[in-house]
């Protein structure tokens, strides 16, 4: 099996990185290039990216990225630019694919290789294989999907995984010792960054810098109830987004005992793109504080819970926990 050392400090994803290291490896020993891979999660920040370096390091490979929307030219002369390259593997990496839907006929081409239109004429091209990465697969018409042989899944991260993206983040800041526990176990604030971060590692590298800054604010360690006050976050990864969108539910949209509203009717209140919209709802979902039903976007029992609580907090009829909810 081809070596994985690139990829030890890359943690979690344990069947994605052994779908890579098979096909990986079946390429080297075949001496063919690897197949177009797709690297696609409902979220980003979640290390796709980070793969697909890995990847074409592993491989001892070239690498360009592109970045949508991009014309036939610039992609011509991305291919051009790897010519030159002979005894290496080539890669072409486009980041949030799903952005060039409109230019499926170049992505289609590209993908099964060989030449490319350029103006009405046909230009020869170097083989390469294409990384993509989206948050968005579905937006992609199937015949491109379908060129893409290798699509492996990202799986949630477990705490232990996020506790270890969060201290390899500190290290890489030079920041270690404000997260480092009694009897080498976590620290409190480093599980409240895996606690908060809602399994996103861009979101464990932001936090991390936000204690950081803290810490130098303060000339000292923040408590974990300064830190989620200072990022207004709660420790179960609720920001104050979240909090927005479901309020807007628990203030406007009771009927009966239920709280549901149409998307567009929530999509105008919140003034959210359709994208900035999704992104909210996709925690929400996942934590089971809201539902999509027949008649809307719905506050499940525990989305109204949550509510009640920030009322009454609110109201100062309650204390704020020592960890915020």
């Amino acid at each position: 099996m081809i070596d994985m050392s690139e990829w030890f400090d890359y943690y979690g994803q344990d069947a994605l990185k052994l779908q890579l290291q098979v096909h990986m490896t079946a390429a080297q020993m075949m001496k063919k290039p690897l197949p177009h891979v797709l690297l696609a999660s409902g979220n980003p920040g979640y290390g796709k990216t980070a793969a697909a370096e890995r990847i074409v390091l592993t491989m001892d490979g070239k690498m360009i990225t592109l970045i949508p929307p991009f014309s036939e030219e610039v992609l011509l002369q991305a291919l051009k630019s790897m010519q030159s390259v002979e005894s290496q593997p080539r890669f072409i990496y486009i980041d949030e694919i799903h952005r060039m839907k409109k230019s499926s006929e170049m992505l289609l081409k590209l993908l099964e290789g060989g030449e490319l239109y350029v103006k009405g004429r046909s230009v020869a091209v170097p083989p390469v294989t294409v990384i993509a990465s989206t948050t968005e697969p579905d937006a992609l018409p199937l015949a491109v999907l379908d060129r893409f042989k290798v699509k492996p899944m990202f799986h949630p991260y477990t705490m232990q995984d996020l506790v270890n993206i969060g201290y390899e983040f500190a290290l890489h800041h030079d920041c270690s010792s404000l997260f480092n526990g009694e009897g080498g176990q976590a620290s409190e604030l480093l599980c409240a960054v895996a606690s908060t971060c809602r399994s996103i590692p861009r979101i464990a590298g932001e936090y991390v810098l936000a204690i950081r800054a803290l810490a130098y604010a303060f000339d000292r360690k923040p408590t974990v109830l300064e830190f989620l006050n200072f990022v207004d976050v709660d420790i179960d990864g609720v920001t104050a987004n979240h909090r927005r969108y479901m309020q807007m539910l628990y203030n406007n949209f009771c009927r009966d005992g239920e709280y549901v509203a149409a998307e567009s009717t929530l999509m105008e209140m919140l003034r959210e793109t359709k994208t900035g919209l999704s992104r909210l709802e996709y925690f929400l979902l996942q934590d089971g504080f809201i539902e999509i039903t027949s008649r809307g976007r719905a506050l499940t029992d525990k989305g109204k819970e949550r509510c009640a609580h920030w009322e009454l907090v609110a109201a100062n009829i309650i204390p704020r926990q020592t960890e915020r909810m």
